[in-house]
């Protein structure tokens, strides 16, 4: 099976974090969106592309003071 990659960026208490996950083709994206509470989801060719977007994300909320994990 194939595997697409998907960085979630969310938002809990006003604080913000972007993690990158794998996802099986066939597996339903709304359900990884809801278990993440995510407003964007961006698609990416590769996991290593995905964590890379992720890290410049939470570097990003860092800069702002939004970050909720560090």
């Amino acid at each position: 099976m194939k595997n697409i990659y998907v960085v979630f960026d969310c938002e809990r208490d006003g604080k913000r974090y972007a993690i990158a996950e794998t996802i099986r083709t066939g597996e339903n994206l709304k359900n990884f969106i809801d278990r993440y509470s995510a407003d964007i989801c961006h698609l990416c060719e590769s996991r290593a592309e995905a964590e890379k977007i992720a890290l410049e994300w939470n570097n990003q909320h860092t800069n702002e003071k939004k970050i909720l994990y560090v």
